[in-house]
């Protein structure tokens, strides 16, 4: 009775300890790096993907907001700062653009209708009636498209 009493307390602590169930850093957990300034504005990029909504809601708790984009001045830094590093055409960049609330009307995330865009040509199009999100090409061009997970620039008012 010992003996099964002592392999039940070695096998627990086996267990408790073994490499396999000890508690790994989640390599997904939404965090921002690659803080810059430009023009009055702080900026950041997330470092996992996730969906715009998530994105625009990890941003806000981080006391920011989706990048709002005034000036071919800004859309290249942002591209060059952000978009560039990313050295890939797949991952997509998020900005604060959508018209999730309402069809054909992109507004920021602040709630007000841009007055800078740089839509790529034939954009936005709704393609299959799902793209409601903007975000950034590699090229710095921007195009509506349906929900997925992407990296997110986040901007910071100084």
């Amino acid at each position: 009775m010992k003996t099964n009493l002592f392999l039940f307390a070695v096998v627990g602590l086996l267990l408790l300890f073994s490499p396999a169930c000890l508690k790994k850093e989640d390599s997904t957990v939404m965090k921002l790096k690659d803080y810059r300034q430009f023009g009055g504005h702080t900026y950041a990029i997330t470092t996992a993907k996730r969906s715009w909504d998530e994105s625009s809601k990890y941003a806000e708790e981080q006391r920011g907001y989706l990048v709002i984009i005034d000036s071919m001045e800004e859309n290249d830094f942002i591209r060059e700062t952000y978009r560039v590093p990313l050295n890939t055409t797949e991952d997509i960049l998020w900005i604060g653009l959508s018209d999730a609330e309402e069809e054909g009307v992109f507004r920021w995330v602040n709630g007000e209708l841009p007055g800078f865009t740089n839509w790529s040509y034939g954009e936005p199009n709704n393609d299959y009636g799902t793209q409601d999100y903007g975000h950034m090409y590699a090229d710095g061009t921007w195009d509506d498209v349906e929900v997925k997970d992407c990296y997110a620039v986040i901007e910071f008012d100084q």
